[in-house]
């Protein structure tokens, strides 16, 4: 339900209620939208803030606009909601232990299907990777090189959108950790790596999913 504007951004909020009634079904995709003078009369705001706020969300792929015929709101303007409030929770610290829980969840079954699977070329790149790992002397060689163990058991399972699911979480919680690492966690994790990276070679998914759950801890 929209509502009256009483903060500083009005244009943020209008956006956000904006969204939230798309999301809601109140108005739907492919229908119009009310003029600027009705919205700044629906929301109580001047037509500065709502053209503002349309100008956003168009950016954003949420609403299209064409000259004398009027704004509508986009056929796929859910799908660029969810994508942009996804966006904002992997940039945001608070959403770290969800990150990491997130790859809790993942990661392990990740490990599990590269021990099932892995190809030579396969092994052969995740080895290449532990390698990279295990040569980083700083906390800056390891932002460069600690993750591509990760990445490489990922692209064994050969599945887009579980790459695409792990890239977009690996990322942003590599960068928050990265913040918190040091010698002593470096060498725990190039040990855990190795092990990992043992199980997969000894076709045990069980060993390396209970490995890659025990190192995301």
């Amino acid at each position: 339900m929209i509502k009256p504007i009483s903060k500083k951004k009005y244009y943020e909020t209008i956006s956000e209620q904006i969204e939230q009634a798309i999301l809601s079904g109140e108005w739907a995709e492919g229908s119009r939208v009310p003029t600027e003078d009705e919205l700044a009369g629906i929301f109580q705001v001047g037509r500065g803030s709502i053209r503002e706020a349309i100008t956003n969300l168009q950016m954003s792929g949420v609403l299209n606009s064409s000259p004398g015929i009027g704004t509508y709101v986009a056929d796929n303007a859910i799908s660029c909601i969810n994508n942009h409030q996804l966006a904002d929770m992997l940039n945001d610290p608070e959403s770290l232990n969800d990150m990491i829980d997130a790859r809790q969840i993942l990661e392990p079954q990740l490990a599990a299907c590269a021990a099932d699977q892995a190809s030579k070329k396969d092994i052969k790149r995740m080895q290449d990777a532990v390698e990279k790992a295990k040569a980083a002397q700083t906390p800056d060689e390891w932002k460069e090189n600690g993750h591509l163990f990760h990445m490489a058991l990922a692209e064994t399972c050969e599945n887009k959108i579980l790459i695409s699911l792990f890239k977009s979480i690996e990322e942003p919680t590599r960068k928050m950790l990265n913040e918190q690492m040091d010698e002593k966690k470096m060498a725990q994790q190039k040990e855990s790596y190795q092990q990992i990276l043992d199980a997969i070679v000894g076709n045990d998914p069980q060993q390396a999913s209970r490995l890659m759950a025990d190192l995301l801890k």
